[in-house]
């Protein structure tokens, strides 16, 4: 009686058992590759929605007198200044605040930066003007990260008391590949002047 495997047997099983471990191995790689990017994507689009909550929750407590925009030129950053209503102080007219709350975006750094500058406590809404503006880009104070890797942020003002704000955030799929993931928010300002 033999025992054992002859050699073109233990070959045979070798190759089929490589065979299986190599489409095993190839199945699992993609699903891996594909769930990273997933989580990628789902972690920008997180990030997106955070911030454009955050930067509606701003515009509606101005209104559309109070703000100003400058979009990015050379070497310039993108600067969106509101004035907003002061939610502490409520007399027979509403106050607003004695500062205005900023955002910077820089194209070369793909950063959306959050500060607050100041200015003068009002009745009325005042948006900063070109000037201003110019002085806000270049801000030395204190500011918050607010989102990183964007390639672009847009501010319109539509018809009506409608604001619209675009952001496009990049993120990487694989080897010197991005994908771009763009969202955008038309907002209402709750205050009219």
């Amino acid at each position: 009686m033999r025992r054992g495997w002859s050699l073109p047997e233990v070959m045979v099983v070798s190759l089929l058992t490589a065979l299986v471990m190599l489409i095993v191995t190839v199945t699992l790689s993609s699903t891996a590759r594909w769930t990273r990017l997933e989580s990628q994507k789902g972690f920008a689009m997180g990030q997106i929605q955070s911030t454009l909550s955050q930067l509606e929750s701003y515009l509606q407590r101005s209104c559309s007198a109070g703000v100003a925009f400058r979009a990015p030129a050379a070497g310039r950053p993108a600067i969106l200044a509101m004035h907003l209503q002061d939610p502490v102080a409520y007399a027979s007219a509403p106050l607003w605040e004695p500062q205005w709350t900023c955002l910077s975006y820089s194209p070369g750094r793909q950063e959306l930066r959050l500060f607050t500058s100041p200015g003068a406590r009002t009745q009325l809404p005042l948006a900063p003007t070109l000037a201003q503006l110019d002085q806000l880009a270049a801000y030395p104070g204190k500011q918050r990260l607010l989102a990183g890797n964007l390639t672009d942020f847009e501010y319109t003002l539509l018809v009506g008391p409608v604001a619209q704000v675009r952001l496009r955030l990049a993120i990487e799929v694989g080897r010197a590949q991005t994908e771009v993931v763009d969202m955008s928010r038309k907002i209402y300002f709750r205050n009219r002047v």
